[in-house]
C-alpha cells in the first residue's frame, strides 16, 4: 500500500508526527508540507479530528454488551457479524456444540431476545435451541 501511495504522489512521512495542521498542509518533522489533502488516520482520540474541529461531533458513546452460549452445533467455522440499527452481534464458534452469541447496543437494559428481533437472518438459523442452562426455548434467551 505504501508503494502505491508513493506511486500515485503521495509523501510518507515516517517517524514524524504531525504537530498541527493549516487549510493547505501539515506540520510534521519540523516542516511544513503542503496538501490538498489530510488523512487523520491516528485513532479515536484523534489530535487531526481535534485540530480540524471534527471532534466534537464526535462524541464517544457507550455501548453494552451481553452474551449467551447455546448448545448448537456452529453453521460457520468463522465469527459472524450482524449489523443492525440498534445493535450489533457477534456469532463465536465455541465448540462441536457450542456457540457464543454477544449483543452490543447502546441500551444498558435491553435483553437478547428483543436485541436478537432485529436481526432475522441471525434468529432463522437458530429457531429453536438448548440453552446452557438446560432450558428450552423458542426465540433467544434470557442473559
Amino acid at each position: 500500500m505504501a508503494q502505491a501511495a508513493e506511486k500515485a504522489g503521495a509523501t510518507l512521512l515516517w517517524n514524524a508526527p504531525v504537530t498541527g495542521i493549516q487549510v493547505h498542509g501539515v506540520h510534521a518533522g519540523g516542516r511544513f508540507y503542503g496538501a490538498r489533502w489530510i488523512i487523520g488516520a491516528d485513532g479515536s482520540q484523534s489530535r487531526i479530528a481535534k485540530w480540524s474541529g471534527l471532534a466534537s461531533s464526535f462524541a464517544p458513546k457507550r455501548r453494552f454488551a451481553t452474551q449467551q452460549h447455546f448448545r448448537i452445533a456452529p453453521w460457520s467455522e468463522h465469527v459472524e457479524i450482524y449489523w443492525g440499527a440498534q445493535s450489533q452481534a457477534y456469532v463465536t464458534p465455541v465448540a462441536e456444540t457450542e456457540i457464543c452469541v454477544a449483543m452490543l447496543s447502546r441500551y444498558p437494559h435491553v435483553r437478547m431476545d428483543a436485541l436478537l428481533a432485529e436481526h432475522p437472518s441471525l434468529a432463522s438459523k437458530t429457531p429453536r435451541y438448548r440453552c446452557f442452562d438446560g432450558a428450552t426455548r423458542r426465540g433467544y434467551g434470557h442473559t
